[in-house]
């Protein structure tokens, strides 16, 4: 069934504060924030990632994640990181050390480049975070979804798996073993088949490309079992009916 999104500032500003709602009908805190996002243009996080500097597991407006975009970047161990930028043509210039997705983007944009082989590395924080906090600051509430309350069903993995987004088939045919999936978190997913095995984090529900139904914004960390080859991929499950089919749309920030 799909769900409409109306207002609802009381309860949005509920959410806001931090205040806990009643627990009468048995469902989990997230389970109701989410019903309240449905009543307000906020744009909810489902896990903590560390990305920019003061960006929680809460709900946000659009307006606040555009102002992430003057937050310090976090590297790996959620400590702030920088990257040292040389000039594209005047090699007797200073390089600059850059520390929000701003001012990346705004000497990236002059032509301005990564000085060493350590600031070539943590680039790689900077698209990722630039990247997907440009998409929440980009995207709206949804008017229409056909995700169960913002959230996927094992179902909805499963198609996703199905559709071959990270390897799970050969040659554009279903693979002979079939995908596994496994809930593996509140909104975390395993999914494996074979030797190959992946994760899944939702991380928003909204809309990102325009079309006014619900998309989730994911993490997916993939592996073979016993090998050391991984990969990481990030983009937005696209889930058109209540049937589906639910498809990944993969964003690449580089």
């Amino acid at each position: 069934m799909a769900v409409g999104a109306g207002a609802g500032a009381a309860a949005a500003a509920a959410v806001a504060v931090g205040i806990a709602l009643p627990h009468s009908d048995g469902q989990s805190f997230w389970d109701r924030l989410f019903r309240i996002q449905k009543t307000s243009s906020d744009i909810c996080l489902k896990a903590d990632m560390p990305l920019v500097a003061g960006m929680a597991r809460r709900c946000y407006a659009p307006a606040e994640f555009a102002a992430f975009m003057d937050s310090p970047v976090l590297g790996g161990d959620g400590a702030p990181v920088s990257v040292r930028l040389a000039h594209p043509t005047d090699m007797t210039r200073e390089p600059e050390s850059v520390t929000t997705c701003n001012q990346y983007r705004a000497r990236i944009a002059e032509g301005w480049y990564a000085e060493t082989a350590r600031d070539m590395a943590r680039e790689g924080f900077f698209t990722r975070a630039c990247g997907v906090v440009s998409m929440l600051a980009e995207a709206r509430a949804p008017e229409v979804t056909y995700f169960d309350d913002g959230a996927c069903t094992a179902g909805d993995i499963e198609a996703f798996a199905a559709s071959a987004p990270i390897g799970f088939t050969e040659g554009g045919e279903p693979s002979a073993t079939s995908a596994s999936v496994e809930r593996a978190g509140e909104s975390e997913w395993a999914i494996s088949s074979g030797d190959q095995k992946a994760r899944l984090q939702e991380f928003a529900h909204a809309d990102f490309n325009g079309d006014g139904r619900g998309d989730m914004l994911v993490f997916i960390h993939m592996s073979v079992e016993g090998g050391s080859a991984s990969a990481s991929r990030i983009g937005f499950l696209d889930k058109p009916s209540a049937n589906g089919p639910v498809t990944f749309v993969e964003k690449d920030f580089n």
